[in-house]
């Protein structure tokens, strides 16, 4: 039979086993401040951290310096050489501001596919054929000698290759 465990009396705690701990915030309002801290000689006075007031918002400087990198990923301005009155920024060989105005894409049609099938690097009509594949034929060599009528028929057969 187990019996409760009787805990010493101590007199440096002010506040009953079952007032402490997690049971001390059990009458709080939910939502009315961000957490508690301990504060004082070992922990004994409990704070409420408040909400931060957006109102109150800090007015201390900011650093407004930004990085190269920063620079170069920026939302650009839509600038363009026949612009009036172009803001003046450092000269840079690659500026917005000396290109000549581009129009802007058309917008997709609703439920249109933009997908393409074929084209592309490879068409499929002979896209695993292999080098000799494409160039033995089979025929016998040619004992023509004569470069004119060599010409045609290399140039015949480069045509029939490639369709």
């Amino acid at each position: 039979m187990a019996s409760k465990r009787q805990y010493r009396f101590n007199p440096a705690r002010k506040m009953a086993w079952s007032e402490s701990g997690a049971n001390y915030l059990k009458g709080a309002k939910v939502g009315s401040a961000t957490g508690f801290i301990s504060a004082g000689p070992a922990g004994t006075a409990l704070l409420a951290v408040p909400h931060v007031d957006m109102r109150r918002a800090s007015t201390a400087p900011s650093l407004a310096s930004s990085t190269e990198y920063s620079e170069h990923f920026r939302e650009p301005r839509y600038n363009y050489c026949s612009m009036d009155r172009k803001p003046l920024m450092p000269y840079s060989p690659l500026a917005a501001r000396s290109r000549m105005a581009v129009e802007d894409p058309p917008a997709p049609l609703k439920n249109a596919s933009v997908i393409r099938f074929g084209g592309g690097l490879h068409t499929d009509k002979r896209r695993f054929v292999t080098t000799h594949q494409s160039f033995f034929t089979g025929e016998p060599c040619d004992p023509r000698s004569h470069p004119g009528i060599t010409s045609s028929t290399t140039r015949f057969k480069r045509q029939m290759r490639e369709r």
